[in-house]
């Protein structure tokens, strides 16, 4: 059995890649960075006694996409975790275009190709792609970040029904995490009340792996976020985007002190 873990070289994904290996699943690790990718490479062999390969790729390339999936197309795979994604935290017209395209490209684009592209050819297996709690709620200050991973959402709920009416025996899960202690984050979880949501990115990666053999379909980590979730399904979006500004706002000036 094969495990394909995207955004592999730290944080969600580079937990994602030990939970699973140590589970028995052999892995592709991808990820731009190589020389991360081939530390744990080294690491999961030694550890867990299974098989890892790197692929290096920059998913926002859609041609790197197809090759990923070229290398894997003749392979047993039976989880693929879409976990590569940026975030650029500014306002929309202050932030640069390029950007913009980034996460667009990384968060949307190759999310949605990838995840056809394997739907299409599994015969049987999980395709985990991660969103967050972010795409719950517009995110003003976050606003591109915040759509790109609703889109996530959305898509995934739907294609995941479609899959199930075609009877298809493969699945889509969905990861949404709150504040995680990642180098995406920059620390910024430490700050005020945020330490009431954060978790470490292994915490996250072990819930989210147990929760998906289980046949979750969608996955919160941390039982904080879990009743965040809840209840604001009951608070005015406007007030919502009032708390969302303040967030963003507090974080943007943590990073620039």
């Amino acid at each position: 059995m094969v495990a394909v873990v995207t955004g592999a070289s730290s944080g969600i994904g580079k937990e994602m890649a030990r939970a699973l290996a140590k589970r028995g699943f052999d892995v592709i690790l991808v990820a731009r960075r190589e020389e991360r990718l081939l530390n744990l490479q080294r690491e999961i062999k030694k550890r867990y006694k299974v098989n890892a390969e790197v692929f290096v790729c920059d998913l926002k390339k859609t041609k790197e996409c197809y090759k990923l999936f070229e290398y894997c197309k003749n392979k047993p795979v039976k989880i693929f975790v879409n976990n590569a994604g940026v975030g650029h935290p500014d306002y929309v017209t202050r932030m640069n275009l390029s950007k913009d395209s980034e996460m667009i490209k990384t968060n949307l684009v190759a999310v949605h190709l990838l995840t056809k592209l394997f739907a299409r050819h599994m015969k049987r297996g999980i395709i985990l792609n991660v969103s967050s709690m972010a795409g719950f709620q517009p995110g003003p200050g976050m606003a591109v970040y915040g759509a790109t991973k609703s889109y996530i959402y959305q898509f995934s709920r739907a294609m995941g029904y479609e899959l199930k009416r075609q009877k298809s025996k493969v699945r889509i899960a969905i990861l949404c995490p709150g504040p995680v202690d990642t180098e995406f984050d920059n620390g910024v979880n430490k700050f005020k009340f945020r330490v009431l949501f954060r978790q470490s990115a292994k915490e996250c990666a072990e819930y989210a792996v147990s929760e998906m053999l289980k046949g979750k379909e969608v996955i919160i980590p941390g039982f904080t976020n879990r009743l965040l979730r809840q209840t604001a399904k009951f608070i005015p979006e406007n007030i919502v985007l009032c708390l969302e500004h303040k967030i963003q706002t507090s974080k943007h000036q943590h990073r620039k002190s």
